[in-house]
């Protein structure tokens, strides 16, 4: 454990004029409590990346469920930026 205090963190969707229907609330993606520290994030349509600069990790995360799934966690996506050549290890602004 690396002392940092880990709590669960939610990303939520809400209408352009800032407004959520209770039917939105299954849309809403649990964060993986590693993925502590949010900065950034990008989607192709199918899956979101969430990045993470103290883990220099991008999480993926499914953003639609199959019937009887739970968890959007797609951790097989997941995109680890430590030690890559292109010298990238903050997903800042990503």
């Amino acid at each position: 454990m690396d002392g940092r205090q880990r709590r669960p963190q939610t990303l939520g969707l809400q209408k352009s004029d800032g407004t959520r229907d209770d039917g939105d609330n299954g849309k809403d993606i649990g964060l993986h409590a590693d993925n502590a520290d949010p900065q950034g994030i990008w989607s192709d349509g199918t899956t979101m990346w969430v990045g993470d600069s103290t883990d220099t990790k991008l999480y993926a995360y499914k953003l639609s469920l199959e019937v009887g799934e739970t968890d959007h966690r797609d951790s097989n996506k997941d995109v680890s930026l430590a030690g890559r050549a292109s010298g990238i290890s903050d997903p800042t602004g990503m």
